[in-house]
């Protein structure tokens, strides 16, 4: 959790098995799939090599523009076991 994610209205980050772990009562888990690997690269690579802990606007639009599609072309190819955010999909049992 980043002053970024702060900054544009996230509360807290999950990873697979905490998110897992919020299963709603009566429900059973379809899919949890990382999303955005390409822009999770993106975001440590600039926290660490720029030492910025919040991106440009410009940073922000070419990850946009640039990344996400890469990352919709990439991510399957790492069978979604990384990104920057979680997928997840329950279906009603009850």
């Amino acid at each position: 959790f980043t002053p970024f994610d702060s900054a544009i209205g996230h509360f807290r980050r999950y990873n697979k098995p905490t998110l897992s772990s919020l299963s709603p009562a009566g429900c059973e888990i379809v899919k949890l799939d990382y999303l955005d690997s390409v822009g999770m690269l993106a975001s440590l690579s600039n926290r660490i090599l720029l030492h910025q802990s919040i991106p440009s606007l410009q940073q922000i639009m070419f990850g946009d523009r640039a990344l996400v599609p890469l990352s919709r072309v990439l991510d399957p190819l790492t069978l979604h076991k990384v990104g920057k955010s979680i997928l997840g999909v329950w279906r009603k049992t009850t």
